[in-house]
């Protein structure tokens, strides 16, 4: 059983936390990286969601004269994985505070384990960096986590020219409307999705309230980019026009290109769509996230388009119930 020292506060986050969380969050970031990659605008918009449970999911850790030295959430939707995230001050790290975040994180997700479905297997993951190995990672080894998987953050500088975007035949290419086309974008979205590591299905409108909320803030709609097929959406490329607080690096948000137009080539062409538009603008780079196993292979059409290894993150889980793995684990033939 962990207790905090002395002197520390541990309560609910609420959004006047918002800067100094992600203060925080920069911080060990540049530790581990050297760049920031928290923005206060998409951290307050994310804070601010419906469905964002800040009362019980969320907590600081505050010291008495109100610096902010410990910060973790839990987001448990569907309840069969539980993700934790943790961050702790540089100069804190031997106090505790970590391991008792764990603890709060995982009795939560315990208390949680009930709205699974009775069979499902049920665990708890979190992502670290790969170069935080000294202490991090280690703690969270000694509470039961492994790493399972990694996953990659890529870019492209877009100091030389772009290759110029080849369709396949018979694919039309536009940019979405601000209403009217978001529903058919979740759709290929899921769609492509399931064919991914960790995919779980969701009730659509459910999901789709979600997803609203989570982009209606973002949402740039000259940088959606929907591939049609006649009348049919093969595919999406959904973007940004900043990355945290950097705005010479945009971000691709989402690719999904439904499993009977993969292999064509068309999810190239949408990225080096969105990379010449991004050139025309002046970015310096393009980003994005991706599995480093893709089931799919993305990390090749990524490296053909130009990418390539920016950062790599380690995926740990520690399981909390065995049971039927309900999530996407090999890709069906």
């Amino acid at each position: 059983m962990y207790t905090l020292p002395d002197g520390l506060t541990f309560r609910p986050a609420n959004i006047m936390d918002v800067e100094k969380v992600v203060a925080l969050k920069n911080m060990v970031a540049v530790n581990a990286t050297g760049e920031p990659d928290n923005s206060v605008d998409q951290a307050r918009a994310e804070w601010s969601r419906p469905s964002i449970k800040l009362e019980t999911n969320y907590r600081v850790v505050e010291t008495n004269d109100g610096q902010i030295i410990g910060y973790a959430d839990v987001y448990q939707d569907p309840p069969q994985t539980a993700w934790l995230d943790i961050y702790v001050h540089p100069d804190h790290e031997a106090d505790g505070i970590g391991e008792y975040l764990v603890q709060w994180g995982e009795n939560l997700a315990r208390e949680n384990i009930a709205l699974a479905p009775a069979d499902a297997r049920v665990a708890m993951q979190a992502w670290a960096y790969e170069q935080d190995t000294r202490w991090y990672q280690p703690m969270l080894n000694q509470f039961g986590f492994q790493v399972i998987r990694h996953s990659y953050r890529m870019i492209i500088d877009l100091d030389k020219p772009v290759d110029e975007p080849v369709f396949p035949e018979g694919i039309a290419v536009r940019t979405t409307e601000p209403q009217g086309d978001q529903r058919d974008v979740l759709t290929v979205v899921r769609a492509s999705f399931k064919d991914h590591f960790g995919y779980t299905d969701e009730d659509f409108e459910k999901q789709y309230q979600e997803w609203r909320e989570e982009w209606d803030p973002l949402f740039e709609p000259d940088l959606w980019w929907l591939a049609y097929c006649g009348d049919d959406l093969a595919a999406v490329c959904l973007c940004e026009s900043h990355f945290a607080d950097d705005h010479s690096v945009a971000w691709v948000s989402t690719l999904g290109v439904k499993r009977e137009y993969r292999k064509q080539g068309l999810g190239r062409a949408l990225l080096l769509t969105a990379f010449r538009e991004f050139q025309k603008r002046g970015k310096r780079s393009v980003g994005l996230g991706v599995d480093a196993s893709n089931l799919t292979g993305a990390v090749r059409l990524y490296e053909n388009a130009g990418m390539r290894v920016w950062h790599r993150f380690d995926r740990l889980e520690k399981e909390l119930r065995p049971g039927v793995e309900y999530a996407t684990t090999t890709l069906e033939t």
